[in-house]
């Protein structure tokens, strides 16, 4: 019984020695490397599909400026008509809020726009890397 064991032990041992002594010996292929053309190629492409951003987010700040100039000219006209005449608290709350969390993002987007314009300054127009 004893022996079994032994010879059990011995043969996973010797499996495991092969699997490792093998292991040493198999090519591992190498990670290929992006050349600069693709880089270039994949930095344009970036830019382009940025490019194809602006004129919907340009259009969208556009009407969302009109809805509120809209509100704006109506609450100070006292327009019978538009939200403001027939809002609850709640409703007013609620647009509060909305119009609050907006000013925050818009605050954020334009920080970070003004962020990625000073690098792309930096970098494109004067030719150094950062």
């Amino acid at each position: 019984m004893r022996a079994s064991f032994y010879v059990v032990g011995c043969a996973g041992l010797l499996i495991s020695c092969f699997f490792f002594a093998t292991d040493q010996f198999v090519i591992k292929k190498k990670k290929k490397k992006i050349s600069v053309a693709t880089l270039k190629e994949q930095c344009c492409q970036s830019c382009g599909d940025v490019l194809r951003f602006f004129p919907k987010i340009l259009k969208e700040i556009a009407e969302i400026q009109s809805l509120e100039l809209d509100a704006v000219y109506d609450l100070l006209e006292g327009s019978k008509d538009f939200f403001f005449a027939h809002a609850n608290k709640e409703q007013l709350q609620e647009l509060l809020t909305a119009v609050q969390v907006f000013e925050q993002k818009m605050h954020t987007m334009h920080t970070i726009a003004h962020e990625h314009k000073k690098y792309l300054q930096k970098v494109l127009v004067k030719g150094k890397v950062a």
